[in-house]
C-alpha cells in the first residue's frame, strides 16, 4: 500500500512539474534566438525549476518520513543533474541534431526520465529513517 501511495503522489507530483517544465521549455523555444544547440538550452532552462518543485513537493509530500538532511539534498541534486545531463543530450539529439518535432520529442524523452526519476529518487534519494539494506 505505501508504494502505490507514493507512486500516486510522485505521479501528482510529476504532472504538475511536467505542466511546468514544459511550458518553460516551450515559452524558452520562442524566445530564444535562433541557434544549433536551442532545444538543448531550453531543456536545461526549464529543468531547473521543475528540479526545486520536484524536491519541495516530493520531500514534504510524496516520500515524507524520510530522512532530509545535506546527504538527501546531496543525493537529489546528483540525480537530477544525472537526469539533467541525460534528457539534454537526448532533445538535443532527437531536436537540434535529427530535426524532429520538439513537442514529441520531448515527451518521449521526459517519459524515459520520469521512470528513471522515480526509481532513483526512490531507492537513492528519499531513504527511509532506520531502513537497511537488510531491511529491504
Amino acid at each position: 500500500m505505501a508504494l502505490s501511495k507514493e507512486l500516486i503522489r510522485f505521479s501528482v507530483v510529476g504532472l504538475t512539474n511536467t505542466i511546468i517544465g514544459f511550458s518553460i521549455f516551450i515559452l524558452s523555444l520562442k524566445l530564444l534566438p535562433p541557434m544549433a544547440i536551442k532545444a538543448a538550452l531550453a531543456q536545461a532552462i526549464c529543468y531547473i525549476p521543475a528540479l526545486l518543485w520536484s524536491y519541495y513537493w516530493n520531500s514534504r509530500w510524496t516520500f515524507k518520513g524520510t530522512v532530509m538532511n545535506r546527504q538527501t539534498l546531496a543525493r537529489f541534486v546528483f540525480v537530477q543533474l544525472s537526469l539533467l545531463a541525460l534528457s539534454t543530450i537526448l532533445i538535443g539529439l532527437g531536436v537540434d541534431f535529427a530535426m524532429l518535432p520538439a513537442t514529441p520529442v520531448w515527451f518521449i524523452v521526459m517519459a524515459f526520465i520520469i521512470i528513471l526519476n522515480f526509481l532513483a529518487t526512490k531507492l537513492f534519494v528519499f531513504q527511509r529513517a532506520g531502513k537497511t539494506k537488510a531491511n529491504e
